[in-house]
């Protein structure tokens, strides 16, 4: 994209890490936004807290991915468990999720999704095989759309309005305000 146009033109990225010295980032703080998601699931006092991995190399889920495993690791001062971060990117890992979290005996567990898209579906397809979010298993996605609402998803619900005010400052005259918005 650099590349592409004149150097005095300004390049902005909406809810992208990684800028560069003329790439100017807007994206939510992924740390505060784990801080919340992960101190509601604790505070719930879930057996097992599972962090669901939907997509592969999409910049911003790898973002808030790594601040949920660093975030955790201080709140609880281990590592997050690797057979306790779960895949859910096709339709069979999340048959096999669904069939781990319904089985007897099983924990109460937290789901944390960093996408709003796969907590809806998750939460629907948990709610067709007969579990309840909130008693037996909390799920919290961290991308905070308008999208999960109505769902019964629990959300960590980001400024995207703001965000998306202080790009377009950039754009238009410059000025590089606050690049990470607290959720």
């Amino acid at each position: 994209l650099e590349a592409e146009l004149p150097a005095d033109k300004p390049i902005a990225t909406f809810y992208r890490d990684g800028g560069t010295e003329r790439v100017k980032t807007f994206t939510v703080d992924h740390q505060a936004t784990a801080m919340l998601a992960l101190g509601h699931l604790m505070a719930c006092r879930y057996e097992r807290i599972i962090l669901l991995s939907p997509y592969r190399d999409y910049l911003p889920v790898r973002a808030s991915l790594d601040a949920a495993r660093a975030v955790y690791q201080q709140l609880s001062g281990q590592p997050w468990n690797a057979s306790d971060i779960v895949s859910i990117a096709t339709d069979e890992q999340m048959d096999d999720l669904i069939k781990s979290l319904t089985r007897k005996g099983a924990p109460r567990t937290g789901l944390l999704c960093p996408e709003d898209n796969n907590a809806i579906v998750l939460a629907t397809r948990l709610r067709q095989a007969g579990v309840g979010l909130g008693r037996q298993h909390g799920l919290v996605s961290t991308m905070g759309t308008a999208l999960v609402e109505h769902s019964g998803v629990t959300a960590i619900r980001h400024p995207y309005s703001e965000m998306g005010k202080t790009c377009a400052r950039y754009l238009l005259d410059g000025t590089y305000g606050t690049p990470r918005c607290q959720p």
